[in-house]
């Protein structure tokens, strides 16, 4: 394919469904360290699904002055642009290697990169990523979070299994599938090199029809999804041109 040349999180309100709570912990925006200082109330509204129900879901909310749907504003925020595959996805854990420091849950997988449009990323490279999002095992969970936290949890519903974090509005992310990604090298999570998907919902965009997906592709032929309007749109209306 011919190259096309380059141009906080606050978590506010915690959704604990089934039995519903709410847990307040403030984020910073530069940071992925949790502020292990929470609230939690009980709010029951029997709402949510059977899998939902046994799961403690920390919904966080963007705030940022940041418009994640601008896609020119996109490409000149990230070190790399690219199409990748998403070759499988491993786990997910809320501990900093790098850092010794826990942090909110983030998803970890690897991806294969078949273009590149900023940065120099290898094509054909497989390599790791990480994702703000995810869910894992309380027990998992509380090897790393607050001791205070992870009573309050138990007194509230001990019968949960596990703990997701979500960003509000974000999409789900598919082994198998092909993604256009935003992405920044990251240095903070773990001591293996890893790249980590930008701006969250404005982050990681799915192409149509991944399956039949081949980089010899005409760049007009190529259809990208618009998480915010649901709209597909020419990958050449995306990146900018030469």
């Amino acid at each position: 394919m011919k190259k096309l040349t380059p141009t906080i999180l606050t978590l506010a309100v915690i959704a604990i469904l089934g039995v519903t709570a709410t847990v307040i912990i403030a984020k910073n925006s530069d940071s992925q360290t949790e502020n292990n200082s929470s609230e939690i109330t009980n709010e029951g509204d029997g709402t949510s699904s059977p899998s939902e129900q046994n799961n403690f879901t920390i919904t966080g909310m963007l705030d940022s002055n940041f418009d994640a749907s601008d896609s020119a504003a996109m490409f000149e925020r990230a070190d790399y642009v690219a199409l990748v595959h998403v070759d499988s996805i491993d786990g997910a854990d809320n501990y900093a290697e790098v850092i010794d420091q826990p942090v909110r849950i983030f998803t970890y997988g690897q991806f294969t990169v078949i273009d590149s449009f900023k940065g120099d990323l290898e094509i054909g490279k497989t390599t790791n990523f990480y994702r703000v999002g995810g869910t894992m095992s309380v027990d998992d969970y509380c090897k790393h979070a607050s001791e205070s936290r992870c009573s309050k949890m138990d007194a509230l519903d001990p019968g949960k299994d596990n703990v997701s974090y979500v960003v509000s509005g974000d999409i789900d992310i598919e082994a198998g599938k092909v993604y256009l990604a935003y992405l920044k090298k990251d240095e903070a999570l773990r001591t293996a090199e890893g790249y980590t998907f930008q701006e969250n919902q404005g982050g990681l965009r799915e192409v149509q029809s991944s399956a039949n997906y081949s980089a010899d592709s005409n760049p007009s032929d190529i259809k990208i999804l618009n998480n915010f309007t649901g709209d597909w749109e020419s990958l050449s209306s995306i990146i900018p041109q030469e």
